[in-house]
Parts: C-alpha cells; sequence; structure tokens
C-alpha cells in the first residue's frame, strides 16, 4: 500500500489538543451536573470542547474553526484578566473542589498558572495553524 492510499493520520500534537478540549469539556459538563445538584443553572459553553475534540481528531473543518475561536478567546481573555487584577490590587483568588472552596492561591501562583494557560494556547494555536495540520481537514479524503 502506497503512502497515497494510507488513511489521513493526526499528529501526536493534534492529538494532545483534542485530548485537551475534551477534557476541558467534561469538566464543563461535571460543573454544569454540580451546580444542578446545588439547585444552580449554569450554562457553561466549554462543554462544547468535547464536540471540538472529537471534530479536531475527525479533521471536520468546522470544528477546526471552533477550536480556534476558543483558542482566541483564551489568547484575549487571559491577559485581560491578569491586567484587570494587577490593575485593581485585588488579586484575590481561591481554589474550588467539587464547588466547594478549599482554599485560597497567592497571587503569583495564581498569575504563574495563568501565564502558563496562556503558553498552552499559544502553542494549541501553533498547533491549528500548522501547514501539516490545516491540510488534514481540507485535503481530499482517500
Amino acid at each position: 500500500m502506497s503512502m497515497v492510499d494510507s488513511p489521513k493520520q493526526a499528529p501526536t500534537a493534534l492529538k494532545v489538543v483534542a485530548v485537551l478540549f475534551i477534557i476541558s469539556g467534561v469538566c464543563a459538563c461535571l460543573d454544569v451536573l454540580l451546580s444542578l445538584l446545588n439547585s444552580h443553572i449554569n450554562i457553561n459553553l466549554g462543554m462544547l470542547g468535547i464536540f471540538i475534540g472529537r471534530g479536531l481528531l475527525r479533521f471536520r473543518p468546522g470544528w477546526r474553526s471552533w477550536a480556534l475561536v476558543f483558542t482566541w478567546l483564551e489568547l484575549v481573555l487571559i491577559p485581560l484578566f491578569l491586567a484587570i487584577a494587577a490593575a485593581s490590587g485585588d488579586f484575590h483568588s481561591y481554589v474550588e473542589v467539587l464547588g466547594q472552596r478549599a482554599g485560597e492561591g497567592p497571587p503569583a501562583i495564581v498569575a504563574l498558572f495563568f501565564v502558563s494557560l496562556f503558553g498552552l494556547a499559544i502553542w494549541q494555536y501553533r498547533v491549528l495553524t500548522r501547514r501539516d495540520v490545516i491540510e488534514l481537514f481540507y485535503a481530499p479524503s482517500t
């Protein structure tokens, strides 16, 4: 069988991006369910991450577009959040586990966490916009 006849294979980086979207989608679903158990209605668009991840693994162009939209939102909102928190001087945050407050996080650790998320978003964007990845979504199927 020649290379032309073989089915498309996702690069490892794209698989990781897809799995990260699926994990974030599952976490968003859990957040919604826990909110419902506490008699609160919570609409979390992060649940779309499950479908985005599956769509990435199946090379669906529309889901790649949604992945880029979510990634762009992260690239805009994370620095905005950090700038507002730094400008206000009120950089308090707490950690929740299953909807229960578990403790406070030091501002430097919280900032490092969000800077790490920003770096991850940049990496995801680079993976989603690589030429070889784009070709998987728009090349004819074999």
